[in-house]
Formats: C-alpha cells, sequence, structure tokens
C-alpha cells in the first residue's frame, strides 16, 4: 500500500505537530505533506499485506509508544489501536471471590503442653529471684537498702 516510504534506523514518520495559533508551522496547509504520509503509514500499519508493511508496522509502533508515553490523550482511536492500549482492548481482571472460613482455635490441653508450661513458669521465676538477689547485694545490701532503677 505505501511501496515509497523508506524505513530509516532513526525513524520513519513523525506525528504532526499538534496546532498552536501563534506557530505558523502547525498550521494544517504547512504539514499537509507530513499528514498525508503519517495517515498513509498508519492504514498501512493496521492492516500489513506484506514484510514491508510490516517492517513499518513496527517502526509506526515505536513511534506511537513514544508518543503514548509523552501524552495518551494525543492519539486517536486507530493509533491506540494500533499498539493494543485503546479501551476495547484492554482486558478487565475480574476480583476473584475468596470465602473466609472463621476457625475457632482453642489452646491444647495435653500433659506434656502443661508440662513445658509450668517449666517455663518456674524458669521465668527463678531468673526473677535472682534478678532481685543481684539487685540487693553489693553495697546497698550491706548497709540494708537496695538499688532502686
Amino acid at each position: 500500500m505505501v511501496q515509497n516510504m523508506q524505513v530509516t534506523d532513526e525513524g520513519l514518520i513523525e506525528k504532526p505537530l499538534q496546532f498552536d495559533n501563534n506557530d505558523p508551522s502547525t498550521f494544517p496547509k504547512n504539514q499537509i505533506l507530513n499528514i498525508n504520509k503519517y495517515n498513509a503509514a498508519i492504514t498501512a500499519a493496521s492492516n500489513p499485506k506484506g514484510n514491508s508493511d510490516k517492517i513499518l508496522r513496527d517502526k509506526i509502533k515505536q513511534t506511537l509508544f513514544k508518543e503514548y508515553n509523552k501524552n495518551k490523550k494525543n492519539l486517536n482511536a486507530d493509533e491506540l489501536k494500533i499498539i493494543k492500549k485503546h479501551p476495547s482492548q484492554i482486558e478487565l481482571i475480574e476480583p476473584v471471590a475468596v470465602s473466609y472460613v472463621r476457625q475457632n482455635f482453642k489452646p491444647i490441653n495435653d500433659p506434656y503442653t502443661q508440662l513445658l508450661e509450668q517449666r517455663f513458669n518456674r524458669m521465668l521465676n527463678e531468673q526473677e529471684k535472682a534478678k532481685q538477689d543481684r539487685d540487693q547485694g553489693g553495697l546497698a545490701g550491706i548497709l540494708g537498702g537496695f538499688n532502686e532503677k
């Protein structure tokens, strides 16, 4: 379809500049050649026929992705469809329904667990008593006082 367009490494076709009333270079009459080439390239990229059109499509996709990253609102529906960013092409992820099972866990009251708990409590009590003995020892213990912290 677009046989006379040459694909170059630095890019094929630039998107026409957005119209600015104060800048004459952005007037449509001054960009008509660029606009026509761009529209022809977009048409060829949307329906590639041969190998050259596929290369053209890849170059157009690169150009459109750059434009999409700069400002998404500057692209029209056909351009968004080429880069697969059109709202009709984006798949919505449906939320997964999760059912929660409330389980009531009760502590295990077997004899071995009770024995371990008694040992742990006894160890804590011994450590607390040793700490108190340490605090009441030394000069304060001799004089009948104790260290307050």
